[in-house]
């Protein structure tokens, strides 16, 4: 499985941590090395917050994308090496302590298709599928919290009780719409969502948000291997495929120029007309929709000629 993951995709994690202050000096000491010598870089985050004596927080960041199955090794030996383990008050061995103000977050890009294809995720089925998934993985009290946590909104799924969470998640999941999913992206402004795509635009791939802090190195594993086994299942779908072909048609022939609203019928061209008074990007969701449009009916098309259809 892994090895099929970095034959598509290359990823990144960021892992938020608190941790003793000797691992920490040890942290640092690490940031020295060259960059071929470690993929390991310890950065600032200025949200994290120290929860007792004598520790200090940090972020764990890959200094280059994993593309490889040697690199993902390397990363975990290089963690264990330069954090290494200490007892938790129950004797579980661990490399940071509890603490609710960090966070994990893993970052994606397709090796072989352009940035502007990772919009495919950015949509209602991606949003349903990794949920699903996610809630029938995680049961534990921290993955629950996150899903109404201010730093990575889902504000159709997250509630304030936990029971609530729990027993109604995937009937909300089911009653998203595309009004709906554009009003979440809204709401969602910036890079707090749990699926962040302003990352695309910044050239550091899209980003999921949502995983909570992490405290042993079979943690890690864990999210690593989800996030791997996620992503491909997604992306082989064959409905995934056609929103590859859909996100093609929208990025070569819509993206720049749009599309003849006078072409459509009545019903289209009133969602035409919400959609393009929306500001910022739009969501790969109607990019999808868009394109979608434009293969049922390539006469919206304004770059349309003879020479020049892309499908």
């Amino acid at each position: 499985m892994k090895n099929k993951f970095y034959d598509i995709f290359r990823l990144g994690i960021e892992l938020e941590m608190e941790i003793p202050e000797e691992s920490y000096r040890k942290a640092m000491d690490n940031n020295d090395l060259s960059y071929d010598a470690t993929i390991l870089k310890f950065v600032t985050d200025g949200s994290l917050r120290t929860t007792r004596d004598n520790t200090q927080v940090t972020e764990l960041i890959t200094r280059r994308p994993m593309e490889k199955k040697q690199d993902e090794e390397d990363f975990i030996s290089q963690m264990k090496h330069v954090l290494g383990e200490f007892d938790s008050s129950t004797k579980q061995k661990i490399f940071s302590h509890y603490n609710k103000t960090a966070s994990t977050h893993f970052h994606w890009s397709l090796k072989n298709e352009s940035e502007d294809m990772l919009w495919i995720f950015d949509c209602i089925d991606f949003e349903k599928f990794f949920f699903k998934k996610y809630l029938k993985t995680f049961k534990s009290e921290k993955f629950i919290d996150r899903l109404s946590n201010k730093y990575c909104k889902v504000p159709y799924i997250g509630t304030e009780t936990k029971d609530y969470r729990m027993k109604y998640a995937i009937e909300n999941l089911n009653k998203i719409t595309i009004k709906k999913y554009q009003e979440e992206r809204e709401i969602c402004t910036g890079r707090y969502r749990w699926l962040n795509m302003q990352s695309v635009e910044e050239h550091t791939g899209a980003e999921i948000r949502i995983f909570p802090f992490l405290q042993t190195y079979d943690g890690v594993k864990l999210i690593i291997k989800f996030m791997q086994e996620l992503l491909i299942e997604y992306y082989e779908l064959p409905e995934t495929k056609e929103k590859i072909e859909l996100m093609k048609i929208y990025n070569e022939s819509i993206k720049e120029y749009g599309i003849k609203d006078k072409n459509l019928n009545k019903m289209k061209r009133m969602i035409y007309e919400y959609i393009t008074q929306s500001t910022g990007r739009y969501s790969g969701e109607i990019c999808l929709m868009l394109g979608s449009w434009a293969k049922k009916q390539p006469s919206i098309l304004i770059k349309n000629n003879d020479n020049n259809i892309p499908f």
